[in-house]
């Protein structure tokens, strides 16, 4: 048995041309029923989306953007990344999906607690667990404020043994930081999350 994939030169409508066609195809091959419908509505009624930590140049985040704005009901989608190094791929995202890189223009993730605290949206901390140093410390990573964590942070391992470990993480945010403007925004992305995950563990030394 032979199978065009791609569709048959004769028939015209067959034919596999562009994304649409791609993403019409897989669902016919997939043959999945889809996202759940009260999930679905809920995409659907939504105007704006806004994508963090997507790597758009990867396909399966393609389809999920095509699967989110099929029937073009999406007024915006804002990513709070930098564009895409690969100027081809990076043009087919913004035209084919109307992405928009804020290109970290303001602190988003600073307003974004901000406005999650205003709602009472936020999980609460257990006190009784930790010190009002490392409760701190955490808050700071919370809204972004690295330097300002990795300050407390020290200030609180003077005279501890875990002094060298501070040091050396502020070391690597400063390389981390120092770096930025050359380093794949991915990559960047990755080191801080190291990074950051460094810091809530050190901050649950702070109270011992």
């Amino acid at each position: 048995m032979i199978y065009n994939l791609f569709g048959s030169i004769d028939k015209d409508d067959s034919l596999v041309l562009d994304f649409d066609d791609l993403y019409k195809m897989m669902q016919s091959i997939l043959g999945t029923p889809g996202l759940p419908t009260k999930l679905l509505r809920a995409f659907r009624e939504a105007g704006t989306y806004i994508f963090l930590g997507f790597q758009f140049d990867k396909w399966y985040a393609q389809l999920l953007l095509k699967l989110l704005s099929d029937g073009g009901r999406v007024e915006n989608c804002i990513s709070v990344n930098e564009p895409l190094p690969d100027q081809d791929t990076n043009s087919f995202v913004v035209n084919q999906f109307k992405i928009e890189f804020q290109r970290n223009q303001y602190d988003f993730f600073g307003e974004l607690h901000q406005r999650c605290a205003e709602n009472q949206l936020l999980r609460n901390i257990n006190e009784d667990s930790m010190c009002p140093a490392a409760i701190e410390i955490r808050k700071r990573v919370a809204i972004g404020e690295i330097d300002n964590a990795l300050d407390l942070l020290r200030q609180a391992a003077i005279n501890k043994d875990w002094i060298n470990e501070v040091i050396q993480t502020q070391a690597r945010f400063n390389k981390l930081e120092e770096n930025k403007g050359l380093t794949d925004s991915r990559d960047y992305r990755i080191g801080l999350a190291q990074i950051l995950d460094v810091i809530l563990e050190l901050s649950k030394k702070v109270c011992s």
